[in-house]
C-alpha cells in the first residue's frame, strides 16, 4: 500500500516523523519510540547490516502492531498541520534503520 494522507490526529502511540524537534521530547509516541531506539543500541548485536535490519524490522512490529502505533509524517518544515501522510511499511524501516545507524554513532 501506497503513502495515504489523512487528517493530522496523532494518538499516543503514534510517531511523529518531521525534521523539527518539538515532538521527539514531548509526545508519548516519540519518545517511546526514542527510548527504544536506545535500548535496542545499548543492547548490542549490531554488527552487520543484516543485524540492524532485523532490529529495526523488529521495533517496527514493536511499534505498529503490538502498540497499534503509526508513522505520521507532516509536510516538510511544520511542526503541525491539518493533514499529514502515514508512511508505507518499509519507508518506517529505513526510518528506524536509520535511526538506528544515528544513535550507534554517538
Amino acid at each position: 500500500m501506497g503513502e495515504a494522507e489523512i487528517p493530522f490526529q496523532p494518538s499516543e502511540v503514534d510517531i511523529v516523523s518531521t525534521k523539527i524537534r518539538t515532538w521527539n521530547n514531548k509526545h508519548e509516541g516519540n519518545k517511546f519510540y526514542t527510548n527504544l531506539i536506545a535500548e535496542t543500541v545499548a543492547a548490542g548485536g549490531l554488527e552487520s547490516p543484516s543485524d540492524v535490519r532485523r532490529a529495526a524490522e523488529k521495533m517496527f512490529r514493536i511499534l505498529t502492531v503490538e502498540r497499534g502505533g503509526r508513522f505520521l509524517k507532516l509536510p516538510e518544515g511544520l511542526s503541525t498541520s491539518e493533514t499529514c501522510t502515514i508512511m508505507t511499511d518499509r519507508r518506517c524501516v529505513e526510518k528506524i534503520i536509520h535511526g538506528l545507524k544515528t544513535a550507534m554513532a554517538k
